[in-house]
């Protein structure tokens, strides 16, 4: 029986560092201690020095002495995205998903720390078709481990904070198998999740400032929770009517990727104050059944410490990730290692380099009998050199799979498109509501079905799409020194036959993806097959 250790869990936001030390080991878990403390207003959380001031008073007052320490980064600070495959040998993952990634990301592949955990896979085959990539700028590990070194702490582990929800979510009474909605609110920014059988479905962070009620001098612990005074009620409202907007919004964005889903649950989690009200103000709006996160249960501690542990969701979640191996599968400081072929190549040459000069100086020394057994260790070596002939032709083959993976993967781009989409939208869900949406390789198009309020937010929509340019998004400013990003068509307007209250007309607007067209182009084809020609002539 494998010996139980324990750990210490650190996270915090704007406004709160969250600890939490606990046992784990043997697929178990025992919470032992659990604090909160507030972040004095004049404190920088961007500011390492300051921020490790700040947890290493919390754990002086505390009398917590661990050094290691597990930690996690935001969902803002992270870019999450799900990479098709084709059928790829497990053992290849980790090259195939960096060679994948330098697509998806909006910086350079080497500055970022990458991980990613495999969603689809065929294990008689030993293959995966689909995997969640995550990565995080190592600018930012690099300000985690100064914060950490501030407080006196060692990272051992840094993972990612949806995913430790996630965890969270699945050690829920009768959760691990339901499709949940999750929201983590917090002071200024609010992580919205959909779980579902163990895997994470969708996760978008929303930047919404939410008061967080109480004396910012006093502490919160698991056993202290701070209420707030009055005249709040007003800041509140806004904050609840803007967090339900933003919920509604990714659902809208997760059911363009996944049509036809059925939310099963709700929960909520946080420690501002608001979320007995937002949990409220959900189940109106969304017609489902909202709870309040409480870990009490599968924690086996009384249940009026829920409200206490509310805002510790993530911390559970690295806590119970760490108690079954395997189960934390995102840690971007020890991410799966990625085996360069050509390290293995230079590594097999100079050990049969080795054995060449060996059997080369032996064979001079020894009797003819020796020398014939020397000689047979010789053509042991040619035959390994051929085998390492065959290496570097395989490789010439993986870079040509590679390309062609390329063509095959660029049709897969439409994920980022319907974000767009959804971010653009005026509205959404109260104005403009899109009935049907279609994606077409073929044609390079997306297809717009639409119902609105009246033709002006229509038309809102549309010229937001037709002035946006390559890489950026509809509510930043574009840099007009880049191509547009759609060649937009807008149908007639209909009016009436929406069969929703409130809409008066329908219409259709059709994009074209320019960049998608130019990489279909018969001259960008004819590009590529001549590179790969060339490549082939060289090897």
């Amino acid at each position: 029986m494998r010996m139980r250790r324990k750990v210490l869990c650190l996270d915090w936001d704007k406004r709160t560092v969250r600890l939490l030390v606990a046992r784990v080991g043997s697929g178990r878990m025992t919470l032992e201690d659990a604090h909160a403390h507030r972040i004095p207003a004049e404190v920088n959380t961007d500011d390492p020095a300051a921020l490790g001031g700040v947890i290493a008073a919390a754990m002086a007052a505390h009398r917590i002495r661990r050094r290691d320490v597990i930690v996690d980064v935001p969902r803002d600070k992270s870019v999450i995205a799900r990479l098709p495959l084709p059928p790829t040998p497990i053992a290849e993952l980790p090259d195939v998903v960096r060679f994948q990634a330098v697509k998806e990301l909006p910086f350079p592949v080497e500055d970022a720390a990458l991980d990613f955990v495999t969603l689809t896979a065929d294990a008689e085959r030993k293959t995966a078709t689909e995997v969640l990539l995550a990565a995080v700028r190592k600018d930012v590990l690099g300000r985690i481990r100064e914060t950490c070194a501030a407080a006196g702490l060692r990272p051992a582990r840094i993972g990612l904070r949806p995913y430790a929800n996630l965890v969270s979510v699945m050690h829920l009474p009768g959760m691990a198998e339901r499709r949940v909605l999750f929201v983590d609110v917090g002071p200024a920014l609010t992580e919205i999740n959909v779980v579902h059988g163990g895997r994470l479905a969708f996760t978008r962070a929303a930047n919404v400032s939410v008061p967080v009620l109480g004396d910012d001098d006093r502490w919160q612990s698991s056993r202290l929770v701070v209420v707030g005074g009055g005249g709040e009620q007003d800041a509140i409202s806004g904050a609840i009517h803007d967090l339900v907007v933003e919920v509604v919004r990714s659902l809208q964005a997760y059911r363009a990727t996944e049509s036809n889903v059925v939310i099963d649950n709700v929960i909520v989690a946080g420690h501002t104050g608001v979320e007995t009200e937002l949990a409220q103000a959900l189940e109106k709006r969304l017609a489902l059944v909202t709870d309040l996160f409480d870990p009490t249960l599968p924690l086996g501690i009384t249940g009026d410490r829920g409200a206490e542990l509310r805002g510790f969701s993530a911390v559970l979640g690295l806590a119970w990730g760490l108690s079954t191996r395997g189960l934390l599968e995102l840690d971007f400081l020890n991410p799966k290692r990625v085996v360069r072929r050509s390290e293995t190549i230079i590594r097999r040459a100079r050990l049969l380099g080795m054995a060449a000069t060996a059997a080369a100086v032996g064979a001079a020394a020894l009797t003819w009998s020796a020398y014939r057994a020397k000689a047979a260790e010789l053509a042991d070596v040619r035959k390994g050199m051929e085998d390492l002939r065959r290496v570097v032709r395989d490789a010439r083959d993986l870079t040509n799979r590679s390309a062609e993976w390329d063509e095959w993967q660029y049709d897969a781009v439409w994920l980022d498109h319907l974000m767009i989409l959804s971010r653009a939208l005026p509205g959404p869900g109260r104005e403009v509501i899109i009935r049907s949406l279609v994606c077409d390789s073929s044609s390079s198009s997306i297809r717009v079905d639409l119902i609105a309020t009246n033709r002006e937010r229509v038309k809102q929509f549309v010229d937001v799409l037709a002035d946006l340019r390559a890489g950026g998004l509809p509510d930043e400013p574009q840099d007009s020194s880049r191509p547009k990003l759609y060649r937009v068509e807008q149908g007639s307007w209909v009016e009436g036959n929406t069969a929703e209250p409130g809409f008066s007309g329908s219409t259709q607007v059709m994009l074209r993806v320019v960049d998608v067209e130019e990489f279909h182009s018969p001259a960008a084809v004819n590009a590529r097959k001549a590179e790969r020609e060339r490549f082939a002539r060289e090897f």
